[in-house]
């Protein structure tokens, strides 16, 4: 059975590299990598690209050493954010990629892995983000800055893609508010200043609880983004999205059954399980769904960063975030998070 694989973005592309059946990969992005996620886990993607022949130092950015989270710093101890763009395209080398859209219709003779970043199932949300590159001034180095407004599902977020403090990933993904205006609210909120921009995107982001998403359907089996590989607090996916890219491959070479992989990758991404609860509760009430996950958010939920939280963090990020809710930048209101 020949092995298609719809998208070769980063667990498309992973994917290909990790297969030796010469699969045939079908990807139509003008620009790929460019989306959101460029912020990771450093030993376990270092193991990951090990095992596609390639060296993890060659796409790192930054070296995190923090994110200011409503201007409460934790340390972190194992992040980096990536050059995804570069990534992708050495992942794709000499991969059978044809830059054209795949039709999922009407084969059933392929064994086709959906990695398009687009999943099916029961609980599937779709949110709304804008997100640039840009230089920012006022900003500190080596640190990724986060804004949480409660009254609203989502946040803004300045990840650094340079040492210097100069070069930024900006964005927001949010509920109840345009993604722009969250990123506004958080440039004030710091007194950051952003300036020639490089480029920019709206781009839409889907969310697929893995306990119900649609991971193996008769010939049809799920990868990345498209298997519920993003954390829906955070956002990050690149981990998860190699991780069951890496399982598949696996169980394809061992000749073991697309249910096997299923179960396997149920498995990994149970640390999402939680977030997914948050999340629902952030829908019916975003404060309510900030205020009973501010804890776990602090340290659970980025535990693959490595956080180092100190005495009083919490109590701290509280009265921060509370403030907000009180007296926000630029308060507004609008739909951004849908159920599709």
């Amino acid at each position: 059975m020949k092995v298609i694989i719809a998208g070769a973005g980063v667990a498309g592309s992973y994917l290909g590299r990790m297969l030796e059946s010469q699969p045939t990969l079908y990807d139509n992005n003008p620009k790929p990598g460019c989306g959101c996620g460029w912020g990771t886990a450093r030993s376990q993607v270092k193991r990951l690209l090990g095992d596609v022949g390639l060296n993890l130092d060659d796409y790192i950015l930054c070296e995190v050493e923090g994110y200011i989270d409503n201007k409460v710093f934790i340390p972190l101890r194992n992040c980096i954010t990536i050059d995804k763009p570069k990534l992708v395209y050495d992942l794709r080398k000499g991969l059978n990629l044809k830059k054209e859209r795949y039709s999922f219709t009407g084969d059933r003779e392929n064994l086709v892995v959906n990695a398009t970043g687009i999943p099916s199932g029961e609980a599937v949300f779709m949110i709304q983000t804008l997100q640039e590159r840009a230089i920012v001034k006022g900003a500190k180095e080596k640190v990724m800055y986060t804004y949480v407004n409660p009254r609203y599902a989502g946040y803004a977020w300045l990840f650094p893609l340079d040492e210097e403090g100069q070069l930024f990933h900006c964005g927001a993904g949010c509920s109840g508010v345009p993604p722009e205006r969250l990123i506004q609210e958080a440039l004030i909120y710091y007194g950051l200043e952003k300036k020639d921009v490089k480029c920019g995107c709206e781009v839409d982001l889907y969310l697929a609880d893995p306990r119900t998403v649609d991971l193996v359907k008769e010939n049809l089996v799920a990868v990345g983004g498209a298997a519920g590989c993003v954390n829906p607090i955070t956002g990050e996916g690149i981990l998860s999205a190699m991780e069951t890219a890496n399982l598949l491959a696996k169980t394809l070479k061992d000749g073991r059954s697309l249910e096997e992989y299923a179960a396997s990758a149920r498995t990994v991404l149970e640390r999402y399980n939680k977030p997914y609860a948050f999340l629902y509760r952030m829908l019916d009430s975003p404060v309510w769904g900030w205020l009973s996950g501010l804890r776990y958010n602090v340290t659970k939920t980025i535990e693959n960063f490595d956080p180092a939280p100190r005495f009083g963090t919490t109590t701290k990020l509280l009265l921060t975030s509370g403030r907000i809710f009180l007296k926000p930048p630029k308060p507004t209101t609008h739909k951004g998070l849908t159920r599709s």
